[in-house]
């Protein structure tokens, strides 16, 4: 996909940045694919792989600088004298995928992948094979 595809990609995709310029977005769909493996994409899907990648990087790099982002999930809450507790939840999924879990592109982005890369599911066979 050219550069120019990618960028109408994501303008389309991602409306929030509206009014990041055209180079930031670019440095974005550039880091993105340079951190992926496009021989482990389909060609017809590797340019939304991308757009989708670079989108949630700006998001988290723009929840990051708002402070958002600080100290992890919101993990424990109380209301009487307020009361918060942030940190990783722990679980079955990996970094990566608890990372991606934090925007609705990763999220677009775990779904996609999982439909290239479905999960393998082994059985046991009762009787004679």
């Amino acid at each position: 996909m050219a550069d120019v595809d990618l960028l109408a990609t994501f303008r389309e995709i991602a409306p929030e940045f509206a009014s990041s310029d055209d180079a930031r977005v670019r440095f974005f769909l550039q880091l993105a694919c340079s951190l992926l493996d496009e021989s482990r994409y389909p060609p017809n899907k590797f340019g939304l792989v991308v757009v989708l990648l670079a989108a949630h990087m700006m998001w988290m790099r723009g929840r990051s600088a708002n402070g958002t982002g600080q100290g992890g999930q919101l993990v424990q809450e109380k209301e009487g004298d307020l009361m918060r507790m942030y940190g990783q939840i722990m679980g079955a999924s990996s970094d990566r995928d608890t990372w991606l879990k934090q925007s609705l592109y990763g999220q677009e982005l775990a779904w996609l992948e999982g439909q290239i890369f479905p999960t393998a599911v082994m059985t046991r066979m009762l009787g004679e094979v």
